[in-house]
């Protein structure tokens, strides 16, 4: 499992405006991409989007203003998450 934090800050027309994104992944043993889970919020507004890695396709779930919209998108070969990313990246260098 990842976690990522963060919290961007900028002046917009003279209003200071927060826009912050917590997003967990998980991955299998193997390093395979299983879900992820992102919380992004800018003033008083959130969007939750949940996606699950199934064979060949994204279940995709979008949440904001107390409605949800759940699609699925294909994809072909491998998905891997953000610790076989990185222990990929090491073994090439």
């Amino acid at each position: 499992m990842t976690a990522v934090d963060m919290l961007i800050v900028i002046n917009r027309v003279g209003s200071r405006v927060e826009i912050r994104s917590s997003s967990v992944s998980k991955e299998s043993a193997d390093g395979r991409l299983l879900a992820i889970k992102n919380e992004t919020s800018s003033s008083n507004q959130s969007t939750l989007m949940e996606i699950t890695v199934g064979n060949g396709s994204l279940r995709i779930r979008t949440t904001s203003g107390g409605k949800s919209d759940d699609r699925k998108a294909p994809f072909t070969g491998a998905l891997v998450g953000p610790d076989a990313a990185h222990r990929m990246s090491i073994a090439r260098l």
